[in-house]
């Protein structure tokens, strides 16, 4: 079971962040890849973690990251809860599917 971890970079309105993620398997293997989408804001990925057994099991590669300002992500300060949008994580997911090439086949789990 290989693992790739990264950030990359995610902008916003003014503000640029980068977003942590892992890769649990090969994103190229043909196979639908499952990204876990934490509950939040305040909980990172490492609960998701037990999904990683898909890629062992089934041979599904499974992409975790962090949202913004949470976990291993960059971290933000004193913004308005304006700046909570839903808009925010919907971008920035936007922007790792297609950093990771995946954002035309991919499946979401997601937790709150």
């Amino acid at each position: 079971m290989s693992e790739t971890t990264g950030k990359i970079t995610f902008a916003h309105g003014n503000d640029t962040f980068e977003t942590w993620y892992k890769v649990v398997g090969d994103l190229k293997s043909g196979v639908c890849p499952l990204v876990a989408l934490h509950g939040g804001p305040g909980l990172s990925h490492h609960y998701m973690l037990p999904h990683a057994e898909l890629n062992a099991s089934h041979n599904i590669p499974v992409v975790f990251y962090d949202q913004v300002s949470i976990g291993q992500s960059s971290r933000t300060s004193g913004k308005p809860k304006e700046f909570w949008t839903l808009d925010l994580f919907m971008d920035e997911l936007d922007n790792l599917l297609y950093h990771l090439g995946i954002r035309e086949n991919f499946a979401l789990i997601g937790h709150s």
